[in-house]
């Protein structure tokens, strides 16, 4: 027999829940070689799936040592233990975890698109592992259209594919009939010949005749562990599959393979991204068309000041001017702090110059002077009283003007609106003082 590639010395395993600790393995030591046909049995409860994780890398265990390959795993976190899982286990489970929309040879196919292996080097590789496990005359068939014995064989096939040094088996033939569990036993005897396979099974009838070995558990520890009339293959050389990064094209390939793979769910997808980029438009048009209402028929502009917690834009549905009277009113209601007579301002971007002293134009955001308070002025200057005065940054005094020259005097402040986008056809031209200057952003705050 080859040296043992599995090890297992006094390993634990509990599991912790609610209503206390459980036991799942107890001082279990073994190991295992490649070449062996290894079964492991008992009732259910018993600690064999519970082993079989643990061999596999599946699941951590709380005492004792697991030799791999003779290293101790003891320090494995989970990436070593995801390593370990891509290149020495290969999975075959009762439920066959196979892709239903794929034939049997994109099915297999896909354990070596896994190992990075290009389409040439795939190709023949698969119609061997395929004739291996007797499906020639089923690879272009779907796996829906297999019976359960050849879904089966596909998965060891796909198992076979990934070419790691150990199968794991669980109760793969429960849901088969006798026949064909025994058709799939031998198959894995088969398997057994350059490889250690491992299965977890509740009946052993069909299989005793094939395995080399068979562990029975009971209460989470071994009750008794046999060795068969059958003898392992003896010097077998441990082979660690080699595994490239898969290509950025083939990862694209087999994506489009999955989405066309599924015609009915490929029609549902388009029409569901469809109905969702219909609803998306509507919303939008939704949202444009109330920008456009609040502005009295003008787009708002993109003033993102002017989005801010606790603002009401209020209008009229007849668009007729709010009266001072009905300014007063709102500016009575309980929790309301300030009424912006000329709201629709802050939604713009502003233009201004200096009457008197530059006739440069400038951009700038305005803002509301309920924003500012009397102590962030620079000395000097105030807040304005009037709808004619305004706050101004300190940003935009002009050179070699100094700031006793700026209040008092007079800038052109002049607003674009547009009835289409980026089509301005009207504007707002107001002359006013500047009574106050801030440092700051440029911005000019109005009242």
């Amino acid at each position: 027999m080859s040296k043992p590639i599995i090890q297992l010395e006094n390993i634990s395993k509990y599991y912790t829940g609610a209503g206390g600790v459980g036991l799942g393995l107890r001082k279990v030591n073994c190991s295992f070689s490649l070449g062996e046909f290894v079964i492991i049995t008992g009732p259910s409860g018993s600690g064999k799936t519970t082993l079989l994780n643990v061999i596999s890398g599946m699941d951590t265990y709380e005492e004792g040592i697991l030799y791999i390959n003779g290293e101790d795993s003891t320090y494995f976190g989970p990436k070593e233990y995801e390593e370990y899982r891509r290149n020495y286990i290969s999975f075959i489970f009762q439920n066959y975890n196979l892709v239903d929309s794929f034939t049997v040879y994109q099915n297999v196919e896909l354990a070596l698109i896994a190992r990075g292996l290009s389409k040439t080097e795939r190709q023949d590789k698969v119609l061997q592992i395929i004739d291996e496990v007797g499906l020639s005359h089923r690879k272009k068939h779907r796996v829906t259209q297999l019976s359960g014995g050849e879904k089966q064989r596909v998965a060891i096939a796909r198992a076979l594919a990934s070419d790691a040094p150990i199968m794991v088996c669980d109760e793969i033939t429960g849901n088969l009939d006798k026949k064909t569990s025994e058709e799939i036993i031998a198959l894995l005897r088969k398997v057994s010949y350059n490889k250690l396979v491992l299965l977890v099974s509740h009946d052993i009838e069909e299989a005793i005749m094939h395995a080399t070995r068979v562990i029975t558990m009971h209460d989470g520890m071994i009750e008794s562990d046999v060795e068969t009339g059958q003898k392992p293959q003896s010097d077998i050389a441990l082979t660690i599959p080699e595994s490239k990064s898969v290509a950025t094209k083939t990862a694209v390939d087999l994506g489009i393979r999955f989405l066309f793979s599924t015609p009915k769910k490929l029609v549902l997808l388009l029409f569901i991204f469809m109905v969702l980029n219909i609803l998306s438009a509507y919303a939008y048009s939704l949202y444009a068309f109330s920008d456009s209402n609040l502005g009295g028929g003008y787009w708002v502009g993109v003033n993102h000041f002017s989005y801010y917690p606790g603002r009401i834009v209020v209008k009229k549905t007849d668009n007729s001017p709010i009266t001072p009277e009905e300014i007063t009113a709102l500016k009575n209601i309980k929790g309301v702090k300030n009424v912006i007579k000329y709201d629709l301002a802050l939604e713009q971007s502003a233009y201004f110059y200096f009457e008197n002293i530059d006739y440069s134009y400038y951009n700038t955001s305005v803002r509301s002077t309920s924003e500012l308070r009397e102590k962030d002025l620079i000395a000097g200057s105030r807040l304005p009283q009037n709808e004619n005065e305004v706050v101004f940054s300190v940003r935009y005094l002009p050179e070699e003007t100094e700031l006793k020259d700026l209040l008092n005097q007079p800038i052109r402040l002049r607003f674009e609106l547009c009835r289409e986008r980026n089509v301005f056809v009207d504007y707002i031209d107001d002359c006013l003082e500047i009574v106050g200057v801030f440092e700051g952003e440029g911005e000019i705050y109005v009242t």
